[in-house]
């Protein structure tokens, strides 16, 4: 539609130009009167040759010429008629006039546009220069490991831009103008010329030159004008050691790959072991090696996978595993692609057509590709048919073995001579709450090392004799074995079988102890006798002398009869204190030693003491010094039995000191104790005998070449009061002929003192002395926070002859347990941070040589059967709760270690 308005519009114009003209024309006329002329219609002919084309201007010459004859021109008139023609004719002068200058405007105006259009284009290609320069140049400054070179036709270099603009040992700015020959050594200059010479012929080239000990990539590239007129000619030198470097690794890798694919594939031919391959994650094709084809029974190009189409899944065998037959999923190769993971030592069971059983364990892993996307699966086939059969026929013979080996006493194993049992009877098991399965294949010292009986196994094997004895000391079990050892299955083998001689070992033991003991007891015995009755026949021998004298010798001088006298006193005093250590010791062994209990004044014992024995010590020129603190608080006790004690000690320092020495006895207060100290400077104790010093008939030198005299019972019945008293007593010395020192030390009691929250009565506390002298020679470790409570315990307890340990709290305990190993411990069960059930957790975490198994007894207030119970079950043997007396206490002690 547009088109034909297009087309039309020239006409249009001429008619409404030629129209509006003589509408115009016959207005003025009509209005005026007067006729205009033919202007008006050469106005109409340009503005329609103007506005449309030569054609509107034609139409309009020719319509204005038609209007004009028909409306205002006389046709009789052969003016009119001349002015008519003059009309028309100026009518096309003007419209060809009109037309052609409106296409000169049309020409100016496209000229016009086109110059702008030209000017834009111009404007563009010069950026588009700038940013190709721009771009040309970037690209060649950051060329890697390369440089860009122009040169003209004379081979000039003419510009160099890149990385390596060293390469020819030049800078950047001396290239310019120089030519190739000037730049380059002559054989380089050989290798690059005739790529230059060919590419300023218009041939590209590209070569590979040595230079430097590197390989350059060179590429040349002529530069042609709009004409394909050679300009110049560009070069493009890139370093390509790496690359060519990494070629030939590449290459070598290739050949190594090739090698080892080749190994491969030959090791899966001859390996006997079967190997089965699926290249696809549905295992639908499995290729199998000869050794899983002649397995499988099938060809070896043939398709091993029960997965596969019907075409092409095997039809002569099927797999089963523990009786059943598995579904093609269920088969190791699809399980593992299907689920990713890898199986291993899988058994299965091959049963092919021709009836042939195979028993494989199979171990089978998925294949990865690039995206971690299973890709298929490869798994190993190892032929265990033989190896079940030979194991079934192990396990009967083993069986049988076992069932002999039930009926024999005693404890029996066999091991292999990699040191791990074999098989063990039920009562080795039962020995260690077991079961015979648990020991085969452990080594044989899991169980307990350190008893030898590893290293005796040990040396039986590297050894050459095929039978052994050994004895072993069962220490978790506390039993002792008789080892018979005997080899078998060409020395890779052994039985061991163990009897029991427990009870043969204690008899011998009880036997060599008696006979060790009865020893000891006929050396006391021969000695204590030789020294009783040395000791009772020297003063009878003075007494009897000196009597007879004094009988028969009437004219004696009366200062030797007094002499005589006080001779017969003093061995007759001398003789009473035998005979009392004498009924001492009997009472002291049979526990019948009482004590009357009061308050004592221990300077006064102490002087009452020294004024005793002071004219013994004048005879021999010995002074004695007594340092007494009056300040020392009374202690309860037996005042006449501490008088016998420092006598002892007194008795025993002169003894031993030499004439016109002293001997110094002190008293003082040491925190809650009284302290009583007796020191020598006589003849002194050795280091290796102080530990004996206070032992029944312990005498330093016990021969007849003795130089001082005594039945060496003083010191230890000093020593037994002292424990009765709930003290102690000590010895040290610096060596022989340094002196001695004794020291005593002895609670100080208050008597209207609260003790302790015990409530225990010191009333009862040394009542009854032969049941509480049962506990002599036992040691007791008693733990509590509360310090009276601790000092009582410890006083009852040493009443009972009991050596006593004592710790303030768990961690007290425990090291002491590190150092000693007492026969009962006693706890109070609430104590801060660390309570008693903390304690005896610890104590029977430990083993018996640590003292696991010592016996304990909780002492709380804390009472009710819940918590008796509770107490029990954490492993104490007895509770008692408090308050509580103290024989009832001594009674549970003896309860709980059966004396």
């Amino acid at each position: 539609m547009l088109l034909i308005k297009q087309k039309y519009l020239p006409y249009r114009i001429a008619f409404f130009s030629v129209g509006a003209t003589l509408l115009v024309k016959l207005g003025l006329e009509h209005l005026t009167g007067i006729t205009s002329s033919f202007s008006l219609w050469l106005i109409a002919i340009a503005i329609s040759t103007w506005y449309g084309s030569i054609i509107s201007g034609l139409t309009s010459v020719f319509l204005a010429a038609l209007a004009s004859h028909y409306f205002f021109t006389n046709p009789s008139s052969t003016l009119n008629s001349l002015e008519f023609v003059l009309f028309v004719i100026e009518g096309l002068l003007i419209s060809a006039l009109t037309a052609n200058f409106q296409s000169s405007k049309q020409q100016s105006d496209t000229d016009k546009t086109e110059a702008q259009i030209n000017l834009k284009d111009l404007l563009q290609s010069q950026r588009s220069l700038r940013q190709g320069e721009e771009l040309y140049r970037t690209l060649t400054q950051n060329l890697p490991n390369g440089v860009v070179f122009l040169f003209d036709r004379d081979m000039r270099f003419m510009g160099a831009e890149g990385t390596e603009l060293q390469i020819f040992g030049l800078p950047k700015e001396e290239f310019q103008g120089k030519t190739l020959h000037e730049t380059v050594l002559p054989e380089t200059y050989e290798l690059i010329e005739p790529a230059y010479r060919s590419t300023l012929q218009g041939t590209p080239m590209c070569i590979e030159i040595p230079y430097n000990n590197q390989v350059y990539l060179v590429q040349t590239f002529p530069v042609k004008d709009e004409n394909s007129k050679i300009l110049t000619g560009l070069a493009i030198f890139q370093n390509v050691t790496n690359r060519k470097q990494a070629e030939a690794k590449i290459i070598k890798l290739n050949q190594a790959l090739n090698r080892r694919v080749k190994e491969l594939q030959t090791l899966l031919e001859v390996i006997p072991t079967g190997i089965g391959i699926a290249e696809d994650p549905e295992c639908r094709t499995i290729r199998a090696n000869p050794a899983l084809a002649k397995l499988l029974g099938i060809p070896i190009d043939a398709n091993a996978s029960l997965s596969a189409p019907n075409d092409e899944r095997p039809t002569n065998f099927k797999v089963y595993q523990s009786g059943r037959e598995l579904a093609p999923e269920e088969l190791a190769m699809q399980y593992a692609t299907t689920h990713g993971v890898e199986i291993l030592d899988s058994e299965i069971e091959v049963v092919r057509n021709d009836g042939v059983r195979i028993n494989l364990s199979q171990y089978a892993a998925p294949l990865f590709d690039e995206d971690g996307k299973v890709r298929g699966c490869v798994s190993v086939f190892l032929d265990i048919t033989q190896r079940n059969q030979a194991e079934r026929k192990l396990q009967a013979a083993r069986d049988q073995l076992q069932t002999v080996l039930e009926a024999v006493p005693g404890i029996v194993s066999w091991v292999s001579s990699d040191l791990c049992y074999l098989g063990v009877n039920k009562h080795l098991a039962d020995s260690f709450n077991l079961s015979p399965e648990a020991f085969v294949g452990q080594d044989i010292g899991f169980l307990a090392s350190g008893n030898g009986f590893r290293e005796f196994v040990q040396n039986f094997f590297a050894g050459d004799q095929s039978e052994a004895l050994y004895e072993l000391k069962s220490i978790s079990a506390d039993r002792s074995y008789l080892i018979v050892a005997q080899k078998y299955d060409q020395n890779k083998a052994a039985f061991l079988i163990g009897i029991d001689i427990t009870e043969q070992k204690r008899v011998e033991e009880e036997l060599r102890q008696k006979t060790e003991e009865l020893a000891e007891i006929n050396r006391v015995k021969d000695e204590f006798v030789a020294v009783l009755s040395h000791e009772l026949r020297t003063p009878m021998h003075n007494l009897h002398g000196w009597a007879q004298l004094l009988l028969t010798e009437s004219e004696m001088d009366e200062a030797l009869k007094i002499e005589g006298l006080e001779t017969i006193e003093r061995n007759a005093h001398l003789q009473v204190r035998l005979i009392d250590d004498l009924l001492d010791l009997a009472r002291m062994q049979k526990g019948e030693m009482n004590l009357e209990i009061e308050p004592v004044d221990l300077a006064s014992v102490i002087r009452s003491a020294a004024d005793t024995i002071r004219l013994s010590a004048q005879t021999k020129g010995i002074q004695i010094q007594l340092h007494l603190d009056t300040g020392v608080s009374n202690v309860l006790g037996d005042a006449i039995r501490l008088q016998q004690v420092v006598w002892n000690l007194l008795s025993n320092a002169i003894k031993f000191s030499s004439k016109n020495q002293s001997v110094e006895v002190r008293l003082e207060q040491v925190e809650s104790q009284a302290q009583i100290t007796v020191i020598d400077q006589g003849r002194g104790i050795e280091a290796e005998f102080i530990p004996f010093v206070f032992e029944r008939f312990s005498q330093r030198d016990a021969s007849t070449t003795r130089s001082a005299g005594g039945l060496g019972l003083g010191l230890a019945i000093a020593h037994y009061i002292v424990q009765l008293h709930n003290g102690n007593i000590t010895a040290a010395s610096a060596g022989f002929g340094k002196g001695s020192t004794f020291t005593v030390r002895l609670p100080i009691v208050t008597m209207t003192k609260q003790l302790s929250n015990d409530e225990l009565v010191l009333g009862e506390l040394l009542h009854g002395n032969k049941e509480i002298a049962q506990l002599e020679n036992l040691c007791i470790l008693v733990v509590d926070d509360d310090a009276d409570a601790r000092m009582l315990m410890q006083t009852v307890l040493q009443s009972a002859a009991a050596d006593v340990l004592v710790a303030a709290s768990v961690k007290e305990a425990l090291a002491l347990l590190e150092q000693q190993s007492p026969a009962l411990v006693i706890s109070d069960i609430s104590m801060p941070d660390e309570d008693g059930f903390t304690l005896i957790r610890q104590v029977r975490s430990r083993t018996i040589e640590q003292g696991g198994q010592i016996p304990a007894i909780a002492l709380t207030a804390f009472a009710g059967a819940e918590n008796e119970q509770r107490i029990l079950k954490a492993g104490f043997q007895l509770f008692i709760a408090k308050p509580i007396k103290p024989m009832e206490l001594v009674d549970k002690i003896i309860e709980v270690l059966k004396i």
